[in-house]
């Protein structure tokens, strides 16, 4: 059985529907690529918190990645581009992989000792995505492998 390298959260294929916003960066906020984002009353972006409610989508780079726009005379707004929920994502599923039971099954997310959100599969109770498919060459058995989700509708936030 492969154990497999966690991997940040990204959508998994190109598709022209697939839709993608920036907005603006919460002060204070250091998440890395792919971590659920949710939108704040200010309109600012900020990092999910632990069992997330709600998932506006995916920032598909690091906070970090985007400090450099500050600038001293305020000018300079970060901005985050965020890969909204409405599509399928890529991700690790952490834990050891049952392809029988897993596919089509719901699970929640969690930030990894890595610093990347991954597909909680002990949590089940606190669901946030359905795992819909793997990647090649991931096998029954696998640690931490690659596999296709999306977000629970009624866990998807508005965008407006």
């Amino acid at each position: 059985m492969a154990v497999w390298t966690i991997r940040p959260i990204a959508p998994s294929r190109w598709n022209e529907s697939n839709q993608y916003k920036s907005y603006p960066l919460k002060a204070a906020q250091n998440f890395a690529k792919g971590a659920p984002v949710l939108l704040n009353a200010a309109g600012e972006i900020e990092e999910a918190g632990a069992d997330p409610a709600l998932v506006l989508g995916f920032a598909t780079a690091g906070a970090a990645d985007y400090s450099w726009m500050a600038d001293t005379f305020g000018y300079a707004e970060p901005r985050v581009p965020v890969a909204l929920s409405d599509q399928e994502f890529r991700g690790t599923l952490e834990g050891t992989l049952d392809i029988d039971a897993d596919i089509s099954d719901q699970f929640g997310l969690v930030k990894d000792a890595s610093g990347y959100w991954t597909v909680d599969r002990s949590d089940t109770t606190n669901v946030v995505v359905t795992v819909i498919g793997y990647e090649d060459g991931v096998a029954d058995g696998d640690t931490n492998p690659p596999v296709i989700f999306r977000v629970i509708d009624t866990v998807r936030q508005a965008d407006s």
